[in-house]
């Protein structure tokens, strides 16, 4: 053999072309190139992640050398593999020797092989010859981080009812929100609301948009199927960027061990995630399953909000303590149902509910929400109270969105701006599909003099829902914060377009008339709302103001006086005894 470095790599195509090494090579090629393509389509429509994909790339990369290996030692006759025949002496003149080659051939088809493959899984490209292709300026590559080092934060999707009945439909809601709860008492964890994840019900969109609209790293899906006193839980852990499915479980169990169940699977998922397991489960809150379903059917009774539901949760809250009086979350449950209505009776059924609550289990997030609530409510207005319930509830469960915008609407009506600023970002951060916490960030956004953010949020809380007169209401109540009293007005006005006898929106649009100086229009719209509702002390604390701000004080004491008189134990009453001006009251405090 020549030893011209030419002559060398002549003799070598020659010996590739005798034992169609080229040939094979080609139609392998050509055969990996269908493969590929059909799997690119198929897979997906199978379940299969695009990892898929890159292993089957893999597989073949690696198959390559062996391909070359074996077409040169075999031939593949008509009669069958045979070893592919020696040179002949007068080959042997003029090609290097069979054995020789042999090893040369073996040794650069693997070279090639494992370079392949190493660029494959190091994600690098492999240089074709060819023409060159036009040069961008070079990007740096996002840094890529291992699934261990994410953030710990996730959503958790809601599970599918796959039970022969729609009627178990509330049943696989509740076992969802409960998972969902544990989880979000692991203050290394941060966990979106379940407000915010609905919006994904049966919708199509991929994991990797869900998880960054949502800003989280980890998604949780399954479904529950109820069969008599049977139930079968499916979960799956799932890494969002890159859809792998990182832990998966089937729990088939009795009815009576739902809660472990529910137990079970956070402390799962601590595991996996790498965060420190916490306790989750307060032991069983109920021995009555029938008590434990009406209280799942109360709470998202409560959730879905409206006058209507409000009421028939509270409701369902009763019939689950007629089952079970020692039942503390469904005390905690009717407590913070009851708050949000106005007369004497319900807060007085709030207030023995929240007592009740706290004898039972005073370690409990919801039964210092359920007090906190109750103390912070505009009509009772003991704030300094409710503060160490709060602390406490979110010290317990800090991922609660509802429960920090809560906390924040109290800190605001004590004057404690940036704090409240505070816990209405965290709100937001936890639920940031949720109109209501859109709103509550528009107004951090108005504590921190960022007018633009501040439209931008309450643009976006409408485009979520449109529904209640509530979210207008609050809408209105930023824009007068802006000082933008014509578009407070407007909202005022479409908050009473869906509910024409909206005592709140009457009260927002006497408020805007009264800035402007137009104390006829203030007077209208007060009288509209006391024709509604005379005893709304709302109403009564507008009227207040109203007197006071044209100057009326002999009317506005005789006005004060006579609200006492009727009501001596009335609180906000005593507090305008004294004529102190008054900010503009707190959304979700004042309405």
């Amino acid at each position: 053999m020549s030893d011209h470095p030419t002559s060398a790599l002549a003799t070598l195509i020659a010996e590739a072309k005798r034992r169609y090494v080229f040939r094979a090579v080609g139609l392998y090629a050509a055969a990996a190139f269908v493969v590929l393509q059909l799997a690119d389509i198929l897979l997906p429509a199978f379940g299969l992640s695009d990892a898929a994909v890159q292993y089957l790339l893999i597989v073949i990369a690696a198959g390559f050398p062996l391909v070359v290996i074996v077409t040169w030692i075999v031939d593949f006759t008509p009669e069958g593999v045979k070893l592919t025949p020696g040179l002949t002496p007068g080959e042997q003149a003029t090609l290097a020797p069979g054995r020789a080659m042999d090893l040369v051939i073996i040794v650069v088809a693997l070279g090639v092989g494992y370079l392949y493959l190493e660029r494959l899984l190091t994600g690098d490209e492999v240089a074709v010859v060819g023409e060159p292709a036009l040069q961008e300026e070079a990007q740096p590559e996002p840094e890529q981080v291992p699934p261990q080092e994410l953030e710990p934060s996730i959503a958790v999707l809601p599970f599918d009812n796959i039970s022969t009945s729609d009627e178990n439909a509330v049943f696989a809601d509740g076992i969802h929100e409960d998972i969902l709860d544990y989880l979000s008492r692991n203050s290394q964890l941060m966990v979106t609301s379940r407000q915010s994840t609905l919006a994904y019900r049966d919708a199509d969109v991929p994991m990797a948009q869900i998880a960054a609209d949502l800003g989280v790293n980890y998604l949780m899906e399954g479904s529950v199927r109820r069969a008599g006193q049977q139930i079968k839980v499916t979960v799956q852990l799932i890494e969002a960027v890159s859809d792998i499915h990182i832990w998966s479980e089937v729990y088939e169990r009795t009815l009576d061990d739902v809660f472990a169940i529910q137990d079970e699977i956070a402390q799962e998922v601590a595991a996996r995630l790498k965060v420190q397991f916490e306790l989750y489960s307060e032991g069983r809150p109920t021995e009555s399953l029938a008590a434990y379903e009406l209280y799942l059917e109360a709470r998202a009774l409560f959730e879905e909000a409206g006058p209507v539901k409000t009421r028939l949760s509270i409701s369902r809250y009763r019939e689950a303590l007629q089952l079970d009086r020692n039942y503390a979350n469904a005390w905690a449950g009717l407590s913070l149902a009851a708050t949000t209505w106005q007369s004497d009776e319900d807060l007085e059924e709030a207030r023995t509910a929240a007592e009740q609550a706290m004898e039972l289990d005073a370690a409990s997030w919801m039964s210092n929400w359920a007090m906190a609530s109750y103390l912070a409510n505009w009509r009772v207005e003991q704030y300094v109270e409710a503060g160490p319930h709060f602390l406490k509830a979110i010290e317990l469960n800090p991922n609660h969105g509802k429960l920090r915008s809560s906390y924040g609407y109290s800190l605001w009506a004590q004057g404690r701006m940036q704090e409240a600023g505070a816990q209405f970002r965290e709100s937001y951060r936890r639920n940031p599909l949720s109109a209501e916490a859109n709103l509550a960030r528009a107004d951090a956004a108005v504590f921190d003099n960022q007018a633009d953010l501040a439209e931008k949020h309450v643009v976006r809380a409408l485009e979520l829902e449109i529904t209640r007169p509530f979210l207008f209401w609050w809408a209105g109540n930023t824009y007068q914060m802006l000082g933008q009293q014509v578009n407070a007005a407007t909202y005022y006005q479409k908050a009473l377009t869906l509910e024409a006898a909206y005592v709140p929106a009457m009260r927002g649009l006497s408020d805007v008339f009264g800035a402007l100086g137009d104390f006829e229009t203030d007077s209208y719209w007060l009288d509209q709302a006391e024709a509604v509702d005379p005893d709304d002390t709302g109403t009564l604390m507008r009227r207040r103001e109203n007197l006071y701000d044209q100057r009326r004080l002999p009317e506005t004491i005789q006005f004060v006086e006579g609200w006492l008189e009727r009501e001596p134990n009335n609180h906000p009453g005593a507090a305008h005894r004294g004529l102190e001006s008054r900010p503009a009251s707190a959304p979700g405090v004042a309405a």
